[in-house]
């Protein structure tokens, strides 16, 4: 289907909003300038001008078909890619020289040292979770970025192998 691009300056907890699937306010000063061009269909388009045209502003809420063709998820998909290629770089680097010292560690203190392991992971996990919802405004970005960190981690610990479909060696069994 056709959509008409429209210029707007919306704030990062708009965009937030926006990518949730919630409704937004914008103010009249926001519409036709701005720092973003979002894809709407024409029926929304044309309310939209029709409220600049009055001079009033409108609470408009875009549908997933919008949010794609605007590209308004692209940001969260390479920030995903990279964090994954930051993980498997990492892993790569630390398994095959870890597992060789890991395996002359006894196994109950082994045991303690990866239930040490784990909590650090999570804590690094939980901490950067925060941060990236901080920065991006965007709270499911930072729980899947804390959930990702503490399941590749515990993966890793365990002896699976990671689901990030990388070739990391698992430094315990």
């Amino acid at each position: 289907m056709y959509m008409e691009q429209m210029q707007i300056h919306i704030t990062p907890a708009q965009l937030s909003k926006i990518r949730k699937g919630l409704p937004i306010q914008l103010k009249h000063d926001s519409m036709g300038s701005g720092d973003m061009v979002i894809a709407v269909h024409p029926d929304k388009a044309k309310k939209m001008m029709s409220a600049y045209k009055r001079g009033k502003g409108l609470r408009i809420q875009m549908d997933e078909q919008e949010v794609r063709a605007s590209g308004l998820l692209d940001g969260i998909k390479r920030l995903g890619k990279k964090v994954e290629k930051g993980v498997v770089d990492a892993g790569n680097k630390v398994a095959k020289p870890t597992k060789k010292v890991i395996s002359k560690i006894p196994k109950p203190i082994r045991d303690v040292l990866k239930d040490e392991a784990q909590g650090i992971v999570n804590t690094t996990g939980s901490t950067l979770g925060t941060m990236i919802a901080t920065a991006t405004g965007d709270e499911e970005l930072g729980d899947m970025i804390n959930q990702g960190i503490s399941d590749t981690g515990n993966e890793l610990l365990s002896g699976k192998r990671l689901s990030l479909g990388s070739k990391i060696l698992p430094i315990a069994k």
